[in-house]
């Protein structure tokens, strides 16, 4: 087999082991969780991603809500709210409204789970600006876009530099 050939299975086996490593094909907590409170209307809006490929399977099956918890790190006390739920509406970003009072300055702590395990926690302080700690979805598939471009540049890039330089036909008519 040739060395060029050699290296092109090898170059393959080599991404489909760096990809496989990163499947996910076990449960997964929500990824990120995004919250605004409107005091006009008393109504807490909740956006959580969390991608799955079958949303009646594999969904978000119960949102807990604290109101201005003591502890609001990790809420010891029964949750304010409950909602249950039976399916995720969507494959990825999920957006829940739910209605309740809290006044101004309140602590709102939001708890997600996943149907198959993993749970996600975010606080919300009512009249404060939001800021979310875990980063956003683009901030995870950058990355994987960036080393995939980096591979099959080299994929590209590599075999270029194996090959030996051909004599053009006026030198080789010039030896003889």
């Amino acid at each position: 087999m040739a060395k060029k050939n050699i290296f092109y299975i090898l170059l393959i086996l080599m991404i489909f082991v760096i990809n496989s490593n990163n499947l996910q094909v076990r449960a997964h907590s929500p990824i990120t969780m995004d919250m605004e409170y409107n005091l006009d209307t008393q109504s807490l809006s909740v956006k959580i991603t969390h991608g799955v490929t079958d949303p009646s399977y594999h969904y978000i099956n119960l949102i807990e809500i604290w109101v201005n918890s003591s502890n609001p790190s990790d809420p010891p006390e029964a949750p304010n709210y409950s909602y249950p739920k039976t399916e995720q509406p969507t494959h990825n970003i999920n957006h829940y409204i739910f209605n309740f009072p809290a006044g101004n300055k309140a602590n709102i702590t939001v708890t997600a789970y996943c149907s198959l395990g993993g749970s996600l926690t975010e606080h919300f302080y009512v009249g404060q600006p939001y800021y979310n700690p875990h980063g956003t979805f683009s901030q995870a598939i950058i990355p994987t876009i960036v080393s995939t471009i980096i591979v099959f540049g080299l994929l590209f890039i590599l075999p270029l530099f194996g090959q030996k330089k051909r004599k053009n036909n006026t030198e080789i008519g010039k030896n003889k």
